[in-house]
This record gives structure tokens, C-alpha cells and sequence, in this order.
């Protein structure tokens, strides 16, 4: 090769190294614009774009050139590209789904003559209504229909689903139409209701629509809302569900169709379906009884599910005795009703239910709900809990935890729920886990809510640095506190006068138990101070706390903690050196269980504590050995409470 050549060589490869630079730009840029429209937008990267990213891939991936053709071809390809990236639209819409799949019980029971009468209506019929008792499950049999026309083989263009309910809005029914139609809603959404109607039908009256409508408890004028009905020959439908027979009438349904309650067999298939073959071979006399509780049911298929799902934990009779007493005690007092609906009490805790059922809100007088270690619950309705006016207590510690981590799928925000208990008045006991420090500022912000709180879990996984131990002082009934919270570094007590207050306020008064769990930037626990009744101390996985009570934070108050501790858990909070500074009386004292706190040197106990030698005392032998005792006699007298046997469970964050 000529020295001309090669220098000619040279500056060509200068050149492709330039505009592959900026062809690496071009591209970054495209694909921001791609990330954002379809992460933000659910858009679809054109096909255009996917070629020529896929040919940038390409160029990119050559490495070597022998000769300056090569380089001339491939500076000619990256210019090309280059020029070629400057699009207009790099994402396009993606077409909407005609029907929107429902989540359903993975067998259903009981409702395939029905259901299928309901399709066979459809074809010469344009209203439908369905109409049954609460809970005999109307809402199923609506969720089956609008999934039997998710996988083709019908001619509708789309399928709507809307939730209309007792408190009947047409504003929320034209949004849920809206939506699903793709009105854009910055120009219809603060519309008046007549200018949104006129869109909704301008839009349906050119489509063959299926409408289906949930819990409707009135007749609607759906014209209003700009459903079109005046073309009687319309392929377009609409199904509706209803507890009265009479909104049937007033919707002028071409076809009324009564949803019956399941008959004895197939309650009792059901409800052995929900119940588990495990629970009802765990003891013979337990068939039998759950055969009573499956005919209390009467053949409403949401009180066959729920009550068969609670029980499935059940595996003694005498539990089973009692929830059948409690079942037919509830629902013997009310006449004419159905017995769903007149259920007072309701504990589906510990039970797997992924999804609360919207026919729920046909508990009108529940007045108890638990809720409490249902880990695999995803789902909770929106407005469901805010139905229960009547609920007088709520149990949801732990509620949507899976395998003991939070489940991201869990959709029910906390905030929408603390909004949702601010209207039931009623409430006088809660137990709740909060997840988000902006829910925890609107439980803060309700008075109520703080007094009527007996059990509170923080689980937060966004940052949040300091918790002002005042905010909790109007929380009266407080008896269970549990935080686990990486980004927390202290619990503010504030100055000596506010010290003062807090302590003369009684405000930790019915605080029996506390569980402090993954703290990793937490250094004390000093507010216990104020918790003169704790019972129970847990602390685990606290990689910076150094004490649990702080003199310097103290400063003049003299209060001595833990007069009626019976339990100190400590697991691995490696920093740890001091419990508090000096003896301790622990006048009920019965179990002290430290592992992974090498650091701690000294335990709070002397002479006096050992007389009666009621403390057991659980630990590595190794760290038993390096313990910094009063004197030898008092090592001595512990040394009978000492035993090395690690415990099998880890830390229960939650249990009573």
C-alpha cells in the first residue's frame, strides 16, 4: 500500500469513527423516545424504526477493515443511517383489545345452564337483565359471559365492562365507557355529562358493542349517558346484573333471567372444592360438619367461596363447631333475606384468596372483618371497604404479603384505602400495615383512625429517615407496633420539654408489643422509655443500632424501662453494646434470646435479678462465655437459666 494511500486510509477512518459517534447519539435519542412511548403510553415501536435499529446494530458490530473501500462503504452506511434516523413517529398506537378478560374462580360451579341460556338470549334479544340475590352470584356469571368473547368467534367490535353499584353516578359509568373507547381524556373528562354523552355515542353508534353492566340497584336512562338505543335492530347488546327484579321492567329487558341459587350437590361440590381434600381428611368428624356448613351457605355461590376458602385451615372439629354456632347465629336473626347478606362476622385470616370478590358489598351488616395474614391477596375492590358502613372493627396487619415479602401485584394502594376508612364511622378497632410514608401521613392526619388503632405495622420501602415518636401520641389504644424500614435512621423524641409531655401524657400506655425488623440505619430505641406496660421486645436484622436505650438522649428524665418486659428478642444487630446502662429490676422478666450481637459485653442483670432465677437466658455458647458479669457469683447464678439451643423459628413480625 502507497504512503498516499494510507494516509488517505487514516482520515477515512477518522471519519467513520466521527459519524459513528454520531449516528450513537441519533440512535440514543431514538431509543429514549421508544422507552417513553412504550413504557408510559403502551405504544408500539413502529416496524421501521425496530429495521433500523436492528441495521445501526449491525454497522456497529463490524470492527476491522483491510481496505479503504471497506472504510468508504461502510462511512457511506453509517451517513445514510444517520440521515435516515430523523423520524417523525417512532411508536404508533396499539389497538385496543375488544374485550377486556375478567379474573374468575379457576372452576365454576353450578351456572353452565344459565349461562348458556344467557348466550342463546343474546342472539335474539338486545337487553338482558339478570336478577338474584345478593351473593347468589350474578357478578360470576356476568364475569363468564364478557370472557367467553375473549377469544373470537363472535362479530361485536368491542365488549365494556362497567361496575355500576348502589351509589349510581353516571359521571364514573361514562368514564369507565370512556376509557375503554379511548375518548382522549384531557378533552372530555371536566366536560358537563351531556357533552360527554355525545361523544360516548358519536363513537358507539358506529360499532356493535357489547355493554355489559354489573350491580345495578336502579333503573339508568342510559341514554343520558350515551349508550344509543334507538335502533331496535342494532347487533349491539346489553346485559345487566341486578338484585331486583323490578329494574328489570325499568330497563324494558327484552329477557329477564332469574340466577337461582345452587342446589345441594353442587353447593356441597363447591364448597369440598374450596374447602381442600387435606382439611377434610385431617379428621373424620370433619365431613360431616362441613356438610352443615356448606347447606347454612343456602346455595349463594359468594358465601359457598368465601366461607369454604376461611375454613380450609380449619382442621379440628371444634373449630368447624364454632363457625358453623357463629354462621347460623348471625344469620338466624333476620327473616327473608338472604343469609349472605345478613352476616355480622367475618374472618377470612391466614386464608390464600388472591382476590376479594366485588359481591361483598352485599355484607351490609358486617360489623367484623379480619383480613390478618392473608399473604396471597393481590386484590381488593375499590369502594369495597368504604360499603361496610355498619363495620365496627377491621383487621388487615399483614394483609397482601407474600411468603413475607410485599407482593408487587398487590394493587389496593394504601393511600385510596385510608381515604376509604375515613367514612366508616363506626369503626372502633383497626389493625393495618402501611407500605408508603405519604399513607402513613394521612393515617396521621385523621384523629380517628389514630385512637381506634390497636395494631400498626410500617413496611416501607422508599426512604424514610425519622419518625417524630409524637405523631403517634394521640394513639391511645396502641397495643401491637411493628416497623421494618431500611432508610430509618431514628425515632425523634424532640426536646426535654417535649420529653416531659410525652412521659406525663400516659401516651404508650397500652403498648404491649413491639417488633423492629430491618432497620439497618436505626441506632436506638430510646422512645421506649415511654412504653411503661411493653411485654414483648423483638429486634432483627438492625445493622447500626448501637443501644436500646440512650442516656444522652435521655438527658435529665429518669425513668426506669421494662418493669414488665417478659420477653427481649435480639437477632443479628451486630453493633449492639448495651441494652440500658445499669441493673434492671424486670420485675416479670422471663426470656432473654440474643443471637449475632457479638458487641454485647453486658446484659442489664445483677445480684438482685438473680435471686429468684426466673430469667432464661438463650444464646451462642460462645458469646455466653465473653459476657462481663457483676461478679462470679451472679455468672454463676445465671449460668442454671443459660441455655445455647438457637430457637427454630425466626421472628414473628406480626403475631399475637
Amino acid at each position: 500500500m502507497k504512503v498516499g494511500d494510507v494516509s488517505d486510509l487514516e482520515d477515512k477512518l477518522i471519519a467513520l469513527q466521527n459519524e459513528l459517534q454520531k449516528l450513537t447519539e441519533v440512535r440514543n435519542d431514538v431509543m429514549r423516545r421508544v422507552v417513553v412511548a412504550e413504557q408510559h403510553y403502551m405504544m408500539k415501536r413502529k416496524a421501521q424504526v425496530q429495521g433500523w435499529l436492528s441495521g445501526v446494530e449491525a454497522v456497529e458490530a463490524e470492527s476491522s477493515y483491510k481496505f479503504g473501500k471497506e472504510v468508504a462503504r461502510k462511512l457511506q452506511a453509517v451517513i445514510s443511517l444517520k440521515g435516515e434516523g430523523d423520524f417523525k413517529d417512532v411508536a404508533e398506537t396499539v389497538p385496543e383489545d375488544p374485550v377486556d378478560e375478567m379474573p374468575l374462580e379457576r372452576t365454576i360451579v353450578g351456572q353452565q345452564a344459565t349461562f348458556q341460556k344467557v348466550l342463546n338470549c343474546l342472539a335474539e334479544n338486545a337487553i338482558i337483565g339478570l336478577y338474584g340475590s345478593g351473593g347468589v352470584g350474578k357478578t360470576t356469571l356476568l364475569k363468564q359471559i364478557n370472557n367467553n368473547f375473549c377469544y373470537g368467534g363472535h362479530n361485536f367490535d368491542i365488549v365494556i365492562w362497567v361496575v355500576v353499584s348502589k351509589e349510581l353516578k353516571l359521571e364514573r359509568i361514562q368514564e369507565d365507557i370512556g376509557k375503554k373507547i379511548r375518548l382522549p381524556t384531557d378533552s372530555w373528562k371536566n366536560r358537563s355529562i351531556e357533552n360527554e354523552a355525545r361523544d360516548i355515542y358519536n363513537i358507539l353508534r358506529k360499532k356493535k358493542f357489547l355493554l355489559l353492566l354489573d350491580d345495578m340497584w336502579e333503573s339508568i336512562d342510559l341514554t343520558k349517558v350515551g349508550v344509543p338505543l334507538s335502533n331496535q335492530k342494532t347487533e349491539s347488546k346489553i346485559v345487566f346484573t341486578t338484585r331486583f327484579e323490578e329494574v328489570c321492567g325499568k330497563m324494558e329487558a327484552q329477557k329477564k333471567i332469574k340466577v337461582e341459587c345452587l342446589g345441594l350437590e353442587e353447593a356441597w361440590r363447591l364448597f369440598q372444592m374450596k374447602v381442600g381434600e387435606d382439611t377434610l381428611d385431617s379428621h373424620p368428624d370433619i365431613s360431616k360438619l362441613a356438610k352443615t356448613m356448606a347447606k347454612e351457605c343456602a346455595g349463594l355461590l359468594l358465601a359457598l367461596i368465601t366461607v369454604g376458602q376461611a375454613m380450609t385451615c380449619k382442621k379440628t372439629p371444634d373449630k368447624w363447631r364454632d363457625a358453623i354456632e357463629m354462621l347460623t347465629r348471625s344469620t338466624a336473626e333476620f327473616s327473608g333475606v338472604s343469609k349472605l347478606v345478613s352476616l355480622r362476622h367475618l374472618n377470612l385470616s391466614c386464608t390464600r384468596i388472591a382476590e376479594l370478590p366485588i359481591g361483598l358489598k352485599a355484607l351490609v351488616n358486617l360489623r367484623y372483618l379480619n383480613l390478618e395474614r392473608m399473604y396471597s391477596l393481590r386484590t381488593i375492590p375499590r369502594h369495597l371497604i368504604s360499603s361496610f358502613s355498619m363495620l365496627q372493627v377491621l383487621r388487615m396487619l399483614n394483609c397482601g404479603e407474600f411468603g413475607g415479602t410485599l407482593d408487587k401485584n398487590f394493587v389496593f394502594d394504601d393511600e385510596f384505602l385510608i381515604e376509604e376508612l375515613f367514612g366508616l364511622k363506626r369503626l372502633n378497632e383497626l389493625s393495618i400495615t402501611l407500605r408508603t410514608p405519604h399513607a402513613l401521613e394521612r393515617f396521621l392526619s385523621s384523629l380517628k383512625l389514630k385512637s381506634c388503632t390497636h395494631s400498626l405495622r410500617l413496611r416501607f420501602h422508599s426512604e424514610m429517615k425519622s419518625l417524630n415518636i409524637s405523631s403517634l401520641a394521640d394513639m391511645k389504644h396502641l397495643h401491637k407496633f411493628s416497623v421494618s424500614c431500611d432508610g430509618l435512621e431514628e425515632f425523634e423524641i424532640g426536646f426535654a420539654g417535649n420529653v416531659q409531655r410525652i412521659r406525663e401524657a400516659h401516651v404508650f400506655h397500652a403498648l404491649h408489643k413491639v417488633y423492629i425488623q430491618n432497620c439497618n440505619a436505626l441506632k436506638d430505641m430510646t422512645w421506649l422509655l415511654f412504653a411503661p406496660n411493653l411485654k414483648i421486645l423483638d429486634i432483627l436484622n438492625c445493622n447500626k443500632m448501637e443501644e436500646i436505650i440512650s442516656a444522652a438522649k435521655l438527658g435529665e428524665v429518669q425513668e426506669i424501662p421494662f418493669n414488665k418486659l417478659e420477653f427481649l428478642e435480639l437477632h443479628h444487630v451486630p453493633e449492639l453494646k448495651s441494652i440500658y446502662w445499669s441493673a434492671l429490676g424486670f420485675q416479670q422478666q422471663k426470656k432473654i434470646i440474643v443471637y449475632g450481637c457479638p458487641k454485647l459485653k453486658r446484659l442489664p442483670l445483677d445480684s438482685t435479678s438473680a435471686k429468684e432465677r426466673k430469667i432464661v437466658v438463650k444464646g451462642d455458647e460462645n458469646w455466653w462465655n465473653e459476657l462481663e458479669w457483676e461478679d462470679q457469683a451472679t455468672r454463676n447464678a445465671f449460668l442454671l437459666c443459660f441455655n445455647s439451643n438457637r430457637p427454630l423459628n425466626s421472628i414473628d413480625m406480626g403475631g399475637d
